[in-house]
């Protein structure tokens, strides 16, 4: 994704047809950052707005509606993906944050970045605009890939520029003039699986490494993964590793 967010149009379609709201690795982000604004005193059954930056076919606003009062809306530049984004209270936009429009601004209680600035080329000046959506001193939530050796041609297929490492997103969010409010890891369990993602991907198919990459290999394995989030997520909310950070960030007083 580019600043002007040109490249948002050509997100592969692929990963659309895979992350559903009830893929496992959806629903363990959906419940860090629940958890994460939780300890901050959002309340799921009090109505605030919520803006999704880079929404893509809606999973977050599904789920949210699904699980809070909150109302989340949306804006990405991927038509085809806004064509499938429904199914929720919020409404979505085909929208480049970059025009901030004077009738949006500081309109949102929580901003979400969730998997979004690792393809940005600029991603402090996108931080930036970003948050020119949030009321002052909202919240950003943030949620990226992390530990920069587990890239793979996975992470080329899917268009990440980066890995983060907990440091470099710290100092993205400081550079964007975000006070940081926590950075932690989750998915500590799926080390393993990335570490194999990353010697098999050579082997697999252009066309294919989307979906291997994503996929369990059956409901066996999806049983496994589901066990790994329950087990993980009942032990800790903050494991030493991981292979996603997830950020809270509050916006300027202005």
């Amino acid at each position: 994704m580019a600043n002007d967010g040109a490249s948002s149009r050509d997100f592969p379609k692929e990963w659309y047809d895979v992350a559903s709201e009830d893929h496992f690795w959806m629903e363990w982000r959906v419940k860090v950052l629940s958890e994460h604004l939780r300890r901050l005193g959002f309340d799921p059954k009090v109505a605030l707005s919520a803006f999704d930056i880079g929404c893509g076919h809606g999973v977050v606003q599904r789920q949210l509606s699904r699980s809070t009062a909150w109302v989340v809306d949306g804006c990405d530049l991927n038509e085809e993906a806004i064509a499938r984004n429904t199914g929720h209270r919020g409404c979505t936009l085909s929208y480049n944050i970059f025009d901030k429009s004077p009738e949006m601004r500081a309109r949102y209680d929580i901003i979400f970045l969730l998997d979004v600035i690792e393809h940005v080329e600029d991603p402090v000046a996108f931080l930036r605009a970003a948050a020119y959506y949030s009321k002052p001193k909202g919240v950003v939530v943030i949620n990226v890939p992390c530990m920069p050796r587990l890239a793979s041609a996975y992470d080329e297929a899917l268009g990440h520029l980066r890995r983060y490492s907990k440091a470099s997103l710290r100092q993205n969010m400081s550079d964007a003039g975000l006070e940081t409010v926590s950075i932690a890891y989750w998915g500590m369990s799926l080390l393993p699986l990335l570490v194999l993602r990353k010697l098999l991907m050579p082997f697999t198919r252009p066309e294919n490494l989307i979906e291997r990459g994503f996929n369990p290999p059956g409901r066996f394995a999806d049983k496994i993964f589901r066990m790994a989030m329950t087990a993980e997520l009942a032990v800790t909310n903050d494991p030493p590793w991981g292979t996603s950070l997830l950020a809270v960030a509050r916006t300027s007083g202005q």
